[in-house]
């Protein structure tokens, strides 16, 4: 219970074989699906979006909260390799990641990478020696790393931050649960309420209530991810006034009810 609460974990693993059309509808299954072309050519659809599926060497990351329809060209099989998984601050890593298309590597090699790196995941959750869950975790962290390395997520140059910037963010983030306001900060800050929007917005490239509001609905799936907890207690830990309150909240920023991401997360 404690690696489902703290660790990457695999839900499912393996290889998929399609000789037609397979629809599967918006929140069937939980976490999320990276897979592979091992062989045949292909489309996946999702909402707004067709991705063209070959074996190349790049590999796809789905939202399985998506609805998806896989469709294998015509008179091919198209067989996929690839693990679904799961695990505390998922979204934000989709949301670095992003999900609208293909991680193309540069080498056959980058693709050996992850085949071998699959196969140990087959290997640990087959046979289950001790320590299994941890390694399991370093090894899907590894794979996620070599995708932030495609997206090239760390590779610009850190922004200079200026002190009333980075006042709020040390303020926020030592408190992320806290329903932080604007003037507050401005405060803290000590500038203008007007002036911090703005030069929040850009140095940060999101406004200010984009990011309380973003740093607020990741506390809330990682509490809600813990089972420990009713869902009047995470309320009630991210200040609001009333579990249902929170529920609203939580379903116009995610667009499902907390109970309902705690059964996906779950499963």
């Amino acid at each position: 219970m404690a690696a489902r609460r703290l660790l990457w974990h695999v839900l499912s693993i393996g290889r998929a074989w399609r000789d037609e059309p397979e629809q599967h509808p918006a929140l069937d299954k939980a976490g999320a699906f990276l897979f592979r072309v091992v062989s045949g050519r292909g489309a996946l659809l999702l909402p707004g979006q067709c991705w063209e599926l070959s074996a190349e060497p790049r590999c796809w990351l789905v939202d399985m909260r998506r609805s998806r329809t896989y469709l294998p060209s015509a008179g091919q099989r198209l067989v996929t390799a690839g693990f679904r998984f799961s695990g505390p601050g998922l979204d934000a890593w989709l949301e670095a990641l992003g999900t609208g298309g293909a991680f193309c590597f540069r080498s056959p090699s980058e693709m050996l990478f992850l085949s071998r790196a699959q196969q140990r995941l087959l290997r640990l959750v087959t046979r289950r020696p001790a320590g299994y869950e941890w390694q399991a975790h370093e090894t899907i962290t590894r794979v996620l790393g070599r995708l932030l390395a495609v997206r090239q997520v760390f590779t610009a140059e850190p922004p200079v931050v200026p002190v009333p910037v980075g006042k709020v963010l040390d303020a926020v983030l030592a408190d992320p649960a806290r329903a932080w306001r604007a003037a507050e900060l401005a405060g803290i800050a000590r500038v203008s309420y007007s002036g911090l929007r703005s030069l929040f917005k850009a140095v940060q490239h999101e406004s200010l209530h984009d990011f309380l509001r973003r740093t607020r609905l990741d506390q809330a799936r990682l509490l809600l991810a813990d089972e420990r907890l009713a869902v009047k207690a995470v309320a009630l830990r991210l200040n609001f006034s009333s579990e249902s309150y929170f529920s609203h909240w939580f379903r116009q920023n995610t667009g499902i009810n907390p109970s309902v991401f705690r059964r996906s997360a779950r499963d």
